[in-house]
């Protein structure tokens, strides 16, 4: 069985980011379903309204979605329980797709923005990651949308 966290964990280190999160979208509700948090600010389980966060750009875009602060900047924004303690300073998150379905996002985000931006690779590495997730846990034979 695959080891989620940790796979997680894998992805924020090619990234060079702090966390990552799989979440699920039931209405206007999220629920981390698998998380890599060095701040330990998100649990699985955790849920929390969509509305103004970074996920629910990504599940209204269907598309992936980047943030990168620019230097010095500190304006704070929501990602569940991360608005209260600290500010988002770089995320990039990605739909996951069933049956033309948006399901649920996978995420990453930083405390620290990138200082050379989001490049292509990191963007081709978070689809194919979503890519898999959706393949392994949310095949349209397992998902009862």
């Amino acid at each position: 069985m695959m080891d989620w966290n940790n796979w997680l964990n894998d992805g924020c280190q090619a990234l060079g980011m702090q966390s990552g999160i799989v979440t699920v979208c039931c209405g206007r509700h999220l629920t981390v379903v698998h998380h890599a948090d060095r701040c330990d600010l998100v649990v699985s389980g955790d849920s929390f309204d969509r509305a103004d966060t970074f996920c629910n750009q990504v599940m209204i875009g269907r598309n992936c979605v980047t943030y990168n602060a620019p230097a010095g900047f500190r304006e704070r924004f929501r990602l569940g329980k991360m608005e209260i303690a600290t500010s988002i300073q770089a995320y990039i998150g990605f739909p996951l797709i069933v049956r033309d379905t948006v399901f649920g996002t996978l995420s990453f985000s930083s405390t620290e923005r990138k200082s050379e931006g989001f490049s292509a690779h990191d963007l081709f590495l978070v689809e194919m990651m979503a890519g898999d997730y959706v393949h392994y846990n949310l095949s349209p034979n397992q998902a009862d949308l």
